[in-house]
């Protein structure tokens, strides 16, 4: 299997700078979003709370406002990740198993490495529960969306199969009932068991079918049209709330209400984006390079000891000494603080530990396979057999109807 995949030269090249490019903005729009939620969240681990910003209800003040809309960010990022991944995956037909695994090594491991010295620098004030997680971080989705893709990439290929037997018409049945279900009464009512890994099938299907039947729709102008209307329509989902929640106490607490995958504006968004970067042709190898680190970057930035315990002290660290009189300005800084770290550190990882991962997750790869043909060679010996005992038992109920 490893015979037939591309060299590592042909991979980097077949890569799409444009696009890499944009990976990076949705990098950057995650590590806002994350650092604007450290300051308005509620954390019961840490004793302290000074730093923390009321953002909940309605409200004038610009600031307040502009950090809600940082909090979007979040979801703007994971929707052009998916968008940009899935994009790819349609035309795939060999499973990514041993990236699977390597990607769950690199979880297990960049979790339990940044829990050490962080343990030492709390003096052991960290929660049970915390360490908990920490040990099994894919198993309580400390990164929920890594979880999911993980899981994608292990479904994509039977999601092709699929996809590749339905006709037009079927596939376009498909992804409006999906659209309407999830990105429609999903997103407005919570209905139909939406969950995490249900709106990423939901955008594979999508994308699916504007990739084989509405290529137009990635063209330039459509990207421009499809941007500015995922941005329009997210800003006006969040002034009418706003005004709502000054007359009626239900949308008093909804300001970050629409701030979900399956808000049909933030995959109009990603769409359009998808379109203006898809059509950008250049090629930088330093910018795939570096592109190539966005998952490490995610998990590094993102772990649970960091944002549990780091982020709160940096904050509060910042609000004792400078108060919020300039807090846009702080969550920008440290956004860019925290994309040049998690990057350095992603890419010594890369260069070091990922080495070994990706050596241990083939030796890894081989043995799971072995053992899985061995109980699937079992299990179907075992539904042969029942077919075969099945089938005498049908000539002979046959010979007593005939007597």
């Amino acid at each position: 299997m490893e015979q037939e995949q591309p060299s590592k030269a042909a991979k980097r090249q077949e890569r799409h700078s444009g696009i890499e490019l944009l990976k990076l903005l949705a990098v950057f729009l995650i590590v806002i979003s994350h650092i604007a939620q450290t300051i308005i969240e509620v954390n019961g681990y840490i004793p302290y709370d000074d730093y923390r910003m009321d953002v909940g209800g309605a409200t004038t003040n610009l600031v307040a406002l502009t950090i809600i809309l940082f909090r979007y960010f979040g979801q703007f990022g994971n929707a052009i990740f998916l968008f940009c991944s899935a994009w790819f995956l349609v035309d795939k037909r060999v499973p990514s198993k041993q990236k699977v695994l390597t990607m769950l090594l690199d979880v297990w491991l960049i979790s339990v490495a940044l829990f050490f010295p962080a343990y030492f620098l709390q003096h052991g004030e960290i929660a049970k529960k915390i360490i908990f997680r920490t040990f099994l971080p894919t198993t309580f989705s400390n990164n929920w969306y890594i979880t999911c893709y993980m899981i994608l990439c292990l479904l994509y290929p039977y999601l092709n199969l699929i996809i590749s037997r339905t006709d037009r018409r079927g596939l376009l049945r498909i992804a409006i009932f999906l659209a309407v279900a999830y990105l429609g009464l999903g997103f407005l009512f919570s209905a139909f068991c939406t969950t995490g890994l249900v709106v990423f099938l939901v955008y594979y299907f999508l994308i699916a079918f504007i990739k084989k039947y509405l290529p137009s729709w990635t063209s330039l102008k459509a990207g421009l049209l499809f941007t500015a209307l995922g941005l329009i329509g997210n800003a006006a989902a969040i002034a009418l709330t706003d005004l709502l929640a000054f007359h009626f106490d239900l949308f008093s607490d909804k300001l970050l209400a629409w701030s979900k995958l399956d808000n049909p504006c933030i995959f109009l968004f990603a769409l359009g984006m998808f379109g203006i970067f898809k059509n950008m042709t250049f090629h930088s190898s330093f910018l795939n390079r570096i592109s190539s680190l966005s998952l490490l970057v995610y998990l590094i930035h993102e772990n649970l000891i960091v944002r549990t315990y780091f982020r709160p002290m940096l904050w509060q660290a910042i609000y004792l000494k400078f108060g919020y009189s300039h807090v846009i300005g702080w969550t920008l800084i440290q956004s860019v603080g925290f994309l040049f770290v998690s990057l350095l550190v992603a890419w010594i990882w890369s260069k070091t530990v990922q080495v070994l991962t990706r050596k241990l997750s083939g030796k890894l790869y081989n043995l799971l396979g072995r053992v899985a043909r061995f109980f699937e060679q079992r299990v179907f010996r075992f539904l042969s057999e029942d077919e075969k005992n099945a089938a005498i038992l049908t000539d002979i109920r046959n010979e007593d109807n005939k007597k």
